[in-house]
């Protein structure tokens, strides 16, 4: 079986980070920073700024302290060895599949090495749909449904239970945590 992981918002911390340097850069914002993100359009919880402003900041400024440097999620460096092992012993491969831009690929790939996700592939891509896995966890509202209705595999699309994706919850299997895969994998799909 093939297992496909998303990056941002499943492994690492991406807003965290963004939230991290637009504190440490933009000081006068640090008290509009505690709105809890509904969605992963920026403008809705960066709204001292234009789209084009946080697009500059995120991807054009910054983007390399926000891709490299950021957290990741403390059950996900937890779980990873689990998951390898549990993997490796039922014969299933771990991808990576994250819909970056072209500047934060080797960002994110060197982000990868550093925090030791040793995934089988890497897949950058957009649409990922079109990469042959057979479940994708990810905690995009707009990935996910893509996934489930157009999957060259016809996978499974598993939620990764986030703040912004809480109406998805009862529409598709959810997870906590990374090792809950194992659960679903074993006793439910």
């Amino acid at each position: 079986m093939r297992l496909a992981i998303d990056c941002d918002g499943v492994l690492r911390d991406f807003i965290g980070s963004v939230k991290r340097v637009v504190a440490r850069e933009c000081p006068e914002y640090k008290d509009q920073l505690d709105k809890l993100p509904e969605n992963w359009d920026f403008i809705t919880w960066l709204t001292f700024w234009t789209e084009e402003e946080a697009e500059d900041f995120i991807f054009v400024k910054h983007y390399y302290d926000i891709f490299v440097n950021a957290d990741p999620y403390p059950e996900a460096i937890e779980d990873w060895p689990i998951l390898k092992e549990w993997s490796v012993k039922n014969n299933h491969d771990l991808v990576l599949v994250s819909a970056q831009r072209n500047q934060t690929v080797n960002a994110t790939s060197e982000w990868i090495g550093i925090n030791k996700f040793d995934f089988r592939e890497l897949h950058y891509i957009r649409e990922k749909w079109r990469v042959d896995v057979d479940i994708l966890v990810d905690d995009n509202m707009k990935k996910l449904k893509s996934f489930k209705e157009k999957s060259v595999a016809s996978g499974d699309a598993i939620c990764f239970k986030q703040p912004w994706n809480t109406e998805l919850h009862n529409s598709y299997w959810t997870i906590d945590r990374l090792s809950d895969i194992i659960d679903l994998v074993e006793n439910r799909l």
